[in-house]
């Protein structure tokens, strides 16, 4: 069964046509479409269409600041893989329009890990995740994307919105992670350059005593992020260094016997 979609600001799923509208229907040839008139729509809306089970497959509605929005489907479990050509969408709206969708222009995926595509001028973005699945040794995330560069992660929770305000990234990755990290890790700020803050995330296997600081090419310190005790987890801190001049810095992390430093860039 090939679905029939309308466009209202993003692609929807329409079980009605309406004089004077443009549709999209996926076909493999060239050829008519004959139809009947007359007969009452069901209510239901896309459920009448539905051929998955998604009333309980994890999903992600995103969103732009006009008020588009696509609901995306994951890790959904077909039991007949030709249903997924049912949720395939049509060719990206021209004109920067909001669009969102798996590779392969796919509303739905059943794999666990995935890189969604958007196209909007009118950020920030939105992302709210529900049904994301929960266990005591894994995690979901959301991974920005600039170009093939991983930028910010953010924690995917039931309900909870994730709001995107760089207009550069133009793709995210759902990504599955060890619920607490198995190794102490510091990751490159993001973004780098930047001008006048960035980013630093790291990790901690267990609760453990950190400190993160800054060091000039002379070795100097500039600036103290953390100096605490923390629990074990995913962590991150903002770097402003408004009054500092352009140049290479270098950010240390200490925590027990691990040391490792990022080099970063200022640009301004």
């Amino acid at each position: 069964m090939w679905r029939v979609y309308a466009f209202n600001g993003a692609y929807v799923s329409s079980t009605t046509l309406d004089r004077g509208q443009g549709y999209w229907i996926k076909t493999r040839s060239a050829g008519v479409v004959s139809m009947t008139c007359g007969s009452t729509p069901k209510e239901g809306g896309e459920k009448n269409v539905m051929l998955a089970d998604l009333d309980n497959a994890p999903s992600l509605t995103v969103g732009d600041a006009s008020g588009a929005q696509q609901t995306l489907y994951w890790d959904v479990k077909l039991k007949d893989a030709s249903v997924k050509e049912s949720y395939s969408l049509p060719p990206p709206p021209p004109g920067g329009r909001f669009d969102a969708r798996f590779a392969g222009d796919y509303r739905l995926t059943e794999a666990s890990e995935a890189l969604i595509n958007i196209q909007t001028e009118k950020y920030p973005v939105t992302i709210t995740g529900m049904n994301v699945p929960a266990g005591n040794d894994v995690r979901f995330a959301l991974v920005e994307m600039v170009g093939i560069t991983e930028g910010s992660s953010h924690a995917l929770t039931n309900g909870v919105m994730v709001e995107i305000q760089n207009g550069n990234v133009k793709s995210v990755m759902i990504r599955k992670e060890a619920a607490v990290p198995t190794e102490f890790s510091l990751q490159q700020n993001y973004p780098n350059p930047f001008n006048p803050t960035t980013t630093i995330r790291y990790g901690l296997p267990y609760k453990s005593a950190v400190q993160l600081t800054v060091y000039n090419t002379l070795g100097q310190e500039v600036a103290i992020l953390q100096n605490e005790e923390q629990e074990a987890g995913y962590h991150e801190v903002k770097f402003d260094a408004s009054g500092l001049s352009s140049g290479v810095y270098y950010c240390r992390m200490q925590a027990g016997s691990f040391v490792q430093a990022k080099k970063v860039l200022l640009l301004k």
